[in-house]
């Protein structure tokens, strides 16, 4: 209850976009942000480049297994039914979804050209009992978060929520309450530079990532990532090349991520 109210039960995170070792870290920093004891465990199924499809049958053995109430899904486009503009795939996935666990939460991904909804098709929306639109700002080693409501079923529509996220040289360091007076660029819904919304995406995640994933995360197309990478090596590092390739943060004087 740090920022909501909310009814403890346990949760089955499904990590199907990041690395076991990657995830076990960020779980870590959040811990610690939140004041909690940073080897305090969060239940995880990792299957980095699985989709949900392919693991259904073992998520369905650990929510039954370990009572779970809240079953949290990174991401939909790891869903694996097929064309996710397609209605009736994105009808199997929430179908799915519902049939394996009493409660979920699914992270989505935004279109290129639209960040006001889920990239796919309508019908993912239509499924969801509560819609929640995340965008973010970077203001120096701090990224303002806000989040929006965008569809609720069986609530009022609340207010936006702001946080502030701030970052040291390990990552996550803390996460506040903040206000639109923080992040105007939020309260406008000013778009922002592809530069911004890249190096915002590598601060968040606090790792080197390939130019795919920061295409897929950042809503820019895989070519213009790519130029706009090479346009600015002085904030940014490539490291391998070819399908090996990553691009991280430049250190700088004060901060390295």
């Amino acid at each position: 209850n740090h920022y909501w109210e909310t009814t403890q039960t346990k949760v089955l995170f499904v990590n199907l976009e990041r690395s076991a070792k990657s995830i076990e870290r960020r779980i870590g920093l959040v811990n610690c942000a939140l004041g909690l004891d940073p080897e305090r465990p969060l239940l995880t199924l990792n299957a980095r480049g699985k989709s949900l499809r392919d693991v259904q049958e073992g998520v369905r053995r650990a929510v039954d297994k370990e009572g779970v109430g809240l079953l949290v899904l990174d991401s939909l486009s790891r869903a694996g039914s097929g064309d996710l503009k397609d209605d009736q795939p994105t009808n199997r996935v929430c179908d799915l979804l519902n049939d394996i666990c009493p409660s979920w939460l699914a992270i989505g991904h935004t279109p290129r050209s639209d960040t006001t909804h889920v990239y796919g098709s309508v019908m993912y929306e239509n499924a969801a009992d509560l819609a929640v639109r995340c965008i973010s700002e970077r203001n120096g080693k701090e990224i303002g978060i806000k989040l929006e409501v965008t569809k609720a079923n069986d609530t009022d529509i609340p207010p936006p929520m702001w946080l502030a996220y701030t970052f040291d040289d390990f990552g996550l360091h803390s996460i506040r309450h903040s206000s639109a007076k923080e992040f105007p660029n939020l309260a406008s819904d000013r778009k922002r530079s592809r530069i911004d919304r890249i190096i915002e995406y590598l601060q968040l995640v606090s790792e080197a990532s390939s130019i795919k994933d920061i295409s897929e995360n950042t809503g820019i197309d895989r070519g213009d990532v790519s130029t706009t990478v090479k346009a600015n090596l002085d904030k940014l590092v490539k490291v391998g090349s070819g399908r090996s390739l990553v691009v991280g943060l430049r250190a700088t004087n004060d901060s390295q991520y």
